[in-house]
């Protein structure tokens, strides 16, 4: 099968984007595919959607697929101790000085 699709498409089956890899498979008359892995994992967290979706547009390239995912961050302690800083005014940006 990978020598058809080096002749049709100039690179390996491995190669072919998710779609092409798929409709290739159906094809074929004594193969069926039954079922699929696929793996998630946090790239990155924020604290709004739209922060979120920013990042996915200025990242994709370079992570693929990505999409927001929420979870709760109620048991993260260190999460609530940041929130409550930025909203009662205790976290501040202190400049680095640089060194002499």
């Amino acid at each position: 099968m990978n020598a058809k699709v080096q002749e049709d498409n100039e690179c390996g089956f491995l190669e072919l984007d998710t779609d092409a890899q798929w409709e290739l498979l159906s094809e074929l008359d004594d193969h069926t595919v039954t079922g699929w892995n696929k793996r998630r994992k946090i790239v990155n967290s924020h604290f709004t959607k739209e922060a979120a979706e920013a990042f996915i547009r200025r990242k994709k390239h370079d992570y693929g697929e990505m999409r927001v995912y929420v979870e709760s961050q109620y048991y993260a302690w260190e999460f609530e101790a940041i929130k409550e800083a930025i909203l009662n005014g205790t976290l501040t940006y202190v400049p680095k000085v640089a060194a002499l």
